[in-house]
């Protein structure tokens, strides 16, 4: 079997990889490896009104196995964790797979994922970036 495809986005100290199926190219994995320079909004974000549910994003299967991204923000709201990531344009479509939204840009490219947050995932996350 052919090895994933990685993402991987990092600015200062936050971290986040991308694992993607190595032949259909649709994205199996998101972890946040760390989310220490991560900015804490108390406010809420509020949700993505209109999404196509059921997708998840996809790059081309037959891209190297891996690639680097140098911009990635990480803000934390009593709602969402939002991840904005390097990319030209804006939002102008999204697509969801139950909790998590990704926004994408004319070209298809993310540029954006919300992950919704209960109050205990948030309390938790805010403990680890404090540590």
């Amino acid at each position: 079997m052919d090895p994933p495809k990685y993402l991987r986005f990092h600015e200062g100290r936050n971290l986040l990889e991308l694992k993607f199926h190595p032949k259909a190219g649709d994205l199996l994995e998101l972890v946040l490896v760390s989310a220490i320079d991560a900015r804490v909004i108390d406010e809420t974000l509020g949700s993505v009104i209109e999404a196509e549910e059921g997708v998840v994003p996809t790059i081309d299967p037959t891209s190297g196995n891996s690639a680097d991204g140098t911009c990635l923000t990480i803000d934390i709201y009593e709602d969402h964790l939002k991840l904005g990531l390097e990319s030209e344009g804006s939002v102008i479509r999204w697509i969801s797979s139950r909790l998590i939204a990704f926004g994408l840009t004319p070209d298809s490219v993310v540029s954006e994922i919300r992950i919704m947050l209960n109050p205990a995932v948030r309390s938790s996350l805010l403990e680890s970036i404090r540590r």
